[in-house]
Formats: structure tokens, sequence, C-alpha cells
């Protein structure tokens, strides 16, 4: 739908109905199982070579007494960003299949709040920043699963910008209402 006054779009449909979104949303949660599963970079210092995960990070900022800033990590990097991708699945396969499973509209709302405490991509921005900065102190190996995590990234952005929140709610609802008539 375009704006009446100057022809701005106001709305706009996404293409591909469910279908693309889901299968997106299947391949990115494949990529973050192994961006979460494999070291993300190994560090080479003076011959002491340490790898780390995600997991492995906030745990390592654990044990150094950074017990806020560990769990904000943990959440931020690698729980948001895996309850979004599962929470996605779960409900499209439930529009996209018809299935009365439970919880679907709590999942949706969860899912609209939830959104903005995945961070995942500005740790990964961060990560890559480091490494610049590292280079002239030590070697920097970039792990798989640095590259895992950056295909899952865009693999999910790829689905939430074919993800009409709009449309899932109607969809949602009519669904809700076939199954109640």
């Amino acid at each position: 739908a375009r704006c009446v006054d100057c022809g701005t779009i106001v709305y706009r449909n996404p293409v591909g109905d469910l279908d693309r979104p889901l299968a997106l949303l299947l391949a990115a949660f494949v990529f973050y199982l192994l961006g979460n599963s494999f070291p993300l970079l190994t560090l080479d210092i003076s011959g002491l070579v340490r790898d780390t995960t995600l997991a492995g990070a906030a745990f390592a900022l654990y044990q150094a007494d950074m017990l806020v800033l560990a769990t904000l990590v943990l959440v931020t990097t690698v729980l948001a960003p895996g309850m979004l991708i599962l929470g996605s699945l779960y409900l499209l396969t439930a529009l996209h299949f018809r299935l009365a499973l439970p919880g679907r509209k709590a999942m949706l709302t969860a899912l609209s709040h939830l959104r903005t405490w995945e961070m995942a991509d500005v740790f990964i921005l961060g990560v890559l920043v480091a490494m610049v900065k590292l280079t002239a102190d030590a070697e920097t190996l970039v792990g798989a699963g640095l590259y895992s995590l950056i295909v899952s990234i865009g693999l999910a952005v790829a689905a939430r910008s074919n993800m009409n929140f709009i449309e899932l709610w109607r969809t949602l609802g009519r669904q809700m209402e076939q199954r109640d008539a």
C-alpha cells in the first residue's frame, strides 16, 4: 500500500508466504548450531594458543569475576538468538502446516519482544574489531564457528525480512477462528 499524498510505500506484503522464512530459519538454525559448536577464533600469543566459542567467551568473563557482563554476553549472543530462531521455527511450522500447537499466540508475542535482545551481529562486529586490533600482538585465526555464525545471522536477518508480523497475527487469527468454528 502506498501513501495517497506522497506515494511512499507504507505497507508491503512479503513475497513467498511462509515457505521462504521457514527455509531460511531452518538453514540459520543449522549454522547457529555449527557456530556454537566450533571455535570462533584462535589466538596465538608467543606460542600460547587459545580458542573459544561464544559460550566459552561468556564463561571466561564469569571466571574473571565479570558476572553481569558474562550474563549479558550469554543472553544476547547465545540464548536470545537461539530462542528467536527456535521460536520462529515453532511458530512458522505451526502456521504453515496449520497445526494447533500450544502457545502459538504467546510465542508470537514473545518473538515480537525478544527481537530487541538479539545482538549476535553486534558481538560478531566486536570480534572483528578486536581481531584487527590484536593482529599486532598475536596471530589470529578465524575459526569455523565465526564463519558459521556470520552465515546464521545473515540467514536469520533474511528470514525476518520476509516475516511480516501483521500478517502472522492475521494468519494466526484466521486459523484460530477456523478451529473454533
